[in-house]
């Protein structure tokens, strides 16, 4: 079975996140399930191989707290449960799984993952992100109560599939959203954009005012007089706030905590958003209740 190797210190926030946010709503949902007649979903959209084992780091530090409590050199060198294998054991039990992985050979380690369950309880779907998850939004009733998480790998998921699934007001999202991705894009002045790289721009962020946002008008003076110049002016923090209050517009709430999730040189990478489709009061304090203490014992640490 093949396995991941990537990541930094950010790669098990990120789980451990989602991780205890799972644990907890899984265990709310088995009693209102019982009640209501729900049935529960998780779905992992960029699912990967379902495992990974963690890049070696130089200098860990000796206490270094994981998901599975202090560990040895050796010992962090051992093959993780990804998102995917996590979702899959979670106990109370999601009543479907639905893993999403375009990558032939990851796709196949998600089925060996599966096992038994497998076109029963978990479904591996090799397909398009985009294309799957609107799938699988439209397929959601008011029956239904879904946990997903987006886990991209660069500006992949898109504004229209967003909104699709902010409509089904049956899901609560986890975002790791790509600032990295998006800074790439963004050069000195907005004209040097490639059209390519502005038309992901538009369908990530799902508008254009970003232009107007991230880039600030400047007069230059020279012996034939003043010349409007454009130039860049978003830091990572910009693009993160940018992308938090968009988010607001099409889920009924976003928590206004989230992870920073930063390099060995402190480059600001990703953030981990979470929004709620739920429009009623009660389920938007309830998830609100368990996401914003998980997020914020992370964000004071980032």
């Amino acid at each position: 079975m093949e396995n991941h190797t990537f990541g930094n210190d950010w790669t098990e926030q990120k789980l451990i996140c989602v991780k205890d946010y799972a644990a907890s709503w899984a265990a709310i949902m088995e009693y209102e399930k019982k009640k209501w007649g729900w049935k529960t979903h998780y779905i992992d959209a960029f699912s990967g191989s379902g495992t990974y084992s963690p890049k070696k780091k130089k200098n860990d530090d000796a206490h270094h707290t994981s998901l599975f409590g202090d560990e040895t050199e050796a010992e962090k060198q051992e093959v993780r449960a990804g998102s995917a294998q996590l979702a899959i054991k979670q106990v109370p039990k999601f009543d479907r799984v639905d893993l999403i992985e375009i990558n032939p050979e990851h796709a196949s380690n998600l089925r060996s993952i599966a096992g038994d369950e497998l076109n029963k309880r978990v479904f591996v779907h090799e397909a398009d992100v985009n294309k799957k998850l609107c799938e699988l939004a439209k397929s959601l009733t008011k029956n239904d109560r879904a946990l997903l998480f987006l886990d991209p790998y660069g500006c992949q998921v898109w504004w229209e599939t967003l909104q699709k699934i902010a409509a089904t007001e049956v899901v609560d999202v986890w975002y790791l959203f790509s600032i990295m991705g998006i800074n790439r894009k963004l050069t000195l002045t907005p004209d040097k954009i490639p059209p390519h790289e502005r038309e992901i721009l538009n369908k990530c962020l799902g508008t254009d005012l970003w232009e107007k946002f991230f880039y600030k008008q400047n007069v230059d003076t020279d012996l034939f007089g003043e010349i409007p110049k454009t130039t860049r002016k978003a830091a990572p923090l910009d693009v993160e706030r940018f992308f938090q209050e968009h988010l607001g517009i099409i889920f009924p709430t976003v928590s206004p905590h989230c992870l920073r999730l930063k390099n060995k040189k402190n480059g600001h990478m990703f953030s981990l958003y979470f929004a709620i489709s739920n429009p009623h009061d009660s389920a938007k304090k309830l998830a609100l209740k368990l996401a914003n203490p998980i997020l914020k014992r992370w964000e004071n640490s980032s």
